[in-house]
C-alpha cells in the first residue's frame, strides 16, 4: 500500500514538472514569450517526431491520400524522383477535385546556374513559375494553384543573392470530412536532397542524390542530408494554416512586372480559396483544431522576411535569447543546425549563459558539403568559434561538425533542432530557422516550440546520436589551427564584413 501511495506521489511531481511547476511554464515567462514573439501557447495537441527524409515523404504521401485539401510551402520544390512523386500525387488529388495549393522561393527553386534565366525572371521577361509547376496548375481542372514567393523585380534590391528569401516548410493537410488539420513542418524542402535521406536501393546501399552526382560529388558527399521534420495536430495548427494564407497575401506587392501582368489574378483567386477553406476550418473547429489530442504545450513563431518587414521584428531570435535567460544553471543545451553564424545578440546570449554554468553543445557542418553555402558559411564561423572559445569558461561551450558518412548514407545536416535541456519535460524546437544572421535577421522562417515528455525522449535519443563520435566530432582550437592561412584569412574577412549577411 506505502509503496503505491509513493508510486502515486512520484507520478504527480513528474506530470507537475512537465506542467505549470516547470520553469517553462512560469505564467510571467509565458506572457513575455507572448509578447516578445508575437505568439500563443496551446496545450494538449500531439506532435511526432520525423527523422529522416524517407518517412517524412511517406507520411506526406498518405496525407495526400486523405485530404481534399493540400497547402504545401518549401523554400525548394524540385521535380526530381521525390518532388516528382509528390507532384505526381498532388495531380491526381487535383483533378479528382481536392484543392492544392503549392509556395515556393524563386530564388530557392532556380538553380545558381541558370544566369540568364535569373536575369530574365528579375526583369519580368520570363514567368517565374518553373514549366513542371506551371503544367501542374494548366492540367489541374482549376483546382491547382502556384505562388511564387520572394520574386526578384530589380538587380539592386532584390538578386539572386542568399538573402532575404521566404525560407518556411509547410505540409497542411486536412480532411474536411471530419479530420483534424495535419502540419508537417521542419527543415526539409520538396526533393531528392532531403526526402531521400534514409532511402536504400534494392542491394541495400543509402540513395544517393543524382542531382549532386551531376554536380561532380562522389561518396558520402552525394548522399542526400541530415534533416528532421515534426507532424503536429491540434488548436496549434490553426496558426500555422492562418500564416500560410498571410505569407501568401505579401506576395500581393511584388511588382515583379511578370508577376503584376500575368500572375496577379491567379494569386488573388487562391487567397479568395483559401479564405474560405479557413473560414469552414474555423467552423468545424471542434474537429479541424481540436482541443485535445496529445500531451504537447506548443507554440508556433514565425518571423517575416526583412524583404516584407520593415519593422525587422526578430521573434525568433527574441525566443532564443530569452529561452538562454531563462533555463537553469545546470542545463545542457544542445543546437543542431545546418547553418552556424551567430549574431551578436545570440552570441552574448548563449556567452551569459556560460558564465553561470550553463552547458553548450553545438552540431554544424564542415567546411566541404554539396551545397556551397555550406562551405562558405562553415569557413566563416570558424573565425567566429575561436575567438568565442577563448572567451567561454572552459568547458562550458563544445562545437562539433557533423562527419558525411558512407554508413549513415548523408552528406551533411541541414536540421534545425535546439533542445533546451536533456529530460523529457524539457523544452524544444524544430523548424526551418538556422542559427545564423540569415535565418534570425533576413530570412522568412517558422519554429515549432514543443514541450512534451513522450515526444522529447525521442529526440534526446535522437540527438545522442547525432553527436555520437561516428556522426559528429568535436571541433578544438588546435584543430582549426590547422586550416591552411588563406581559409583563416577568408574565415576572418568575410566574418568581420559579411556578419549579418551570411
Amino acid at each position: 500500500m506505502h509503496r503505491k501511495i509513493v508510486f502515486l506521489i512520484g507520478i504527480y511531481l513528474v506530470s507537475s514538472l512537465a506542467g505549470d511547476q516547470h520553469w517553462f511554464r512560469n505564467s510571467e515567462f509565458q506572457k513575455h514569450l507572448d509578447e516578445t514573439t508575437f505568439s500563443r501557447s496551446h496545450k494538449n495537441n500531439r506532435v511526432e517526431l520525423i527523422v529522416n527524409g524517407i518517412d517524412s515523404l511517406n507520411k506526406r504521401l498518405q496525407n495526400i491520400d486523405e485530404a481534399n485539401f493540400i497547402f504545401i510551402k518549401a523554400y525548394e520544390f524540385w521535380n526530381d524522383e521525390t518532388g516528382g512523386l509528390i507532384l505526381k500525387k498532388l495531380l491526381e488529388k487535383a483533378q479528382s477535385g481536392a484543392k492544392v495549393f503549392i509556395q515556393y522561393d524563386v530564388k530557392g527553386t532556380v538553380t545558381s546556374v541558370q544566369t540568364e534565366l535569373k536575369k530574365g525572371i528579375r526583369e519580368g521577361k520570363i514567368n517565374p513559375i518553373p514549366e513542371y509547376l506551371q503544367d501542374f496548375v494548366n492540367k489541374s481542372k482549376g483546382n491547382g494553384f502556384v505562388i511564387p514567393t520572394s520574386t526578384p523585380y530589380s538587380y539592386l534590391t532584390n538578386t539572386f543573392l542568399i538573402i532575404p528569401v521566404d525560407h518556411e516548410k509547410y505540409f497542411i493537410t486536412w480532411n474536411s470530412k471530419g479530420a483534424p488539420l495535419k502540419v508537417i513542418m521542419g527543415g526539409m524542402n520538396t526533393g531528392d536532397m532531403y526526402l531521400l535521406s534514409g532511402g536504400k536501393n534494392e542491394d541495400g546501399s543509402h540513395k544517393k542524390v543524382p542531382f549532386y552526382e551531376k554536380q561532380g560529388f562522389s561518396g558520402s558527399l552525394a548522399y542526400p542530408m541530415r534533416d528532421t521534420d515534426v507532424q503536429v495536430m491540434g488548436t496549434v495548427t490553426e496558426d500555422i494554416l492562418s500564416r500560410f494564407i498571410d505569407s501568401a497575401r505579401f506576395q500581393l506587392k511584388n511588382p515583379n512586372p511578370y508577376f503584376q501582368k500575368y500572375l496577379l489574378s491567379h494569386v488573388q483567386s487562391a487567397i479568395q480559396e483559401m479564405e474560405k477553406i479557413q473560414q469552414q476550418a474555423l467552423e468545424r473547429s471542434s474537429t479541424a483544431f481540436p482541443k485535445e489530442v496529445g500531451d504537447a504545450f506548443l507554440r508556433f513563431i514565425y518571423v517575416t522576411a526583412r524583404e516584407y518587414n520593415t519593422n525587422n521584428l526578430r521573434h525568433i531570435s527574441n525566443f532564443l535569447v530569452s529561452m538562454l535567460k531563462h533555463v537553469p544553471d545546470n542545463a545542457i543545451i544542445e543546437f543542431a543546425t545546418g547553418y552556424l553564424l551567430p549574431t551578436k545578440n545570440l552570441l552574448r546570449g548563449i556567452y551569459r549563459a556560460a558564465q553561470r554554468g550553463v552547458l553548450f553543445k553545438i552540431l554544424s557542418n564542415r567546411t566541404i558539403g554539396p551545397e556551397s553555402t555550406i562551405g562558405v558559411v562553415a569557413t566563416t564561423a570558424q573565425s567566429q568559434i575561436r575567438s568565442f572559445l577563448k572567451s567561454v569558461p572552459a568547458g562550458t561551450v563544445d562545437f562539433y561538425e557533423w562527419l558525411a558518412d558512407e554508413g549513415s548514407g548523408t552528406s551533411s545536416t541541414h536540421q534545425k533542432v535546439f533542445s533546451f535541456g536533456i529530460g523529457e519535460n524539457e523544452p524544444c524546437c524544430v523548424g526551418s530557422s538556422n542559427l545564423d544572421s540569415a535565418s534570425l535577421i533576413w530570412n522568412s522562417e517558422g519554429i515549432l516550440v514543443i514541450q512534451s515528455p513522450q515526444f522529447k525522449r525521442k529526440l534526446d535519443e535522437m540527438l545522442l546520436k547525432d553527436f555520437s563520435h561516428r556522426n559528429s566530432r568535436k571541433i578544438t582550437i588546435p584543430q582549426m589551427n590547422k586550416e591552411p592561412a588563406l581559409n583563416k584569412w577568408k574565415g576572418f574577412i568575410a566574418n568581420r564584413l559579411f556578419e549579418d549577411f551570411l
